[in-house]
């Protein structure tokens, strides 16, 4: 669904408008079957308003409100646990005594999710034959440097993809870290 509503984002830049309205039905499949859906909506919706197509951005609003407010409803009607943002925002959620996350607690997961994802993760699976820790570090800011240095040169081209790309780090870096 991630795909497919990047695909049909593409082709209705190109200037085929009847591709808006399944992309915007994908996007929203997307949301309902995975978290990395969260971030495509925000995605969509920034990207569209970015490029100043008020109209699409709310007949996409509209789309996600249609769905997502029923499906809300009925999970708070019939659900006996806590909803997915108690989880998100408890500190850990296998532990639910040590309760909910405030605003440092908050800024310390994205702080350490940024030195998981960036000088950890990515270096391991983009060099996984080193070792050495120091190499990651090294790796993660030549990463960074590459990353920000292509958002600055395309800056005034951005595409749906770019927008898919920071809602998406986004998303890794506010994640609770047990889930990490």
């Amino acid at each position: 669904a991630n795909l497919a509503t990047v695909y049909l984002m593409l082709r209705a830049e190109e200037g085929k408008k009847g591709y808006y309205y399944p992309a915007f039905l994908c996007a929203n499949l997307a949301f309902f079957i995975r978290s990395t859906g969260i971030a495509l909506i925000g995605a969509v919706l920034f990207y569209l308003i970015a490029r100043k197509k008020f109209r699409e951005s709310l007949i996409f609003l509209g789309i996600f409100l249609a769905l997502f407010i029923p499906w809300q409803i009925r999970n708070s009607h019939y659900s006996q646990a806590g909803g997915y943002l108690d989880q998100f925002f408890a500190k850990n959620f296998y532990q639910p005594e040590l309760g909910r996350i405030g605003v440092a607690d908050f800024l310390g997961r994205i702080f350490y999710n940024f030195r998981l994802y960036f000088f950890t993760i990515l270096p391991q699976s983009l060099f996984s034959s080193i070792a050495a820790s120091w190499l990651f570090f090294l790796l993660g800011l030549v990463n960074l440097g590459l990353l920000g240095y292509g958002f600055f040169i395309r800056r005034r081209e951005w595409s749906i993809f770019e927008f898919f790309l920071i809602f998406g780090l986004a998303i890794l870096l506010v994640w609770p870290e047990i889930w990490s």
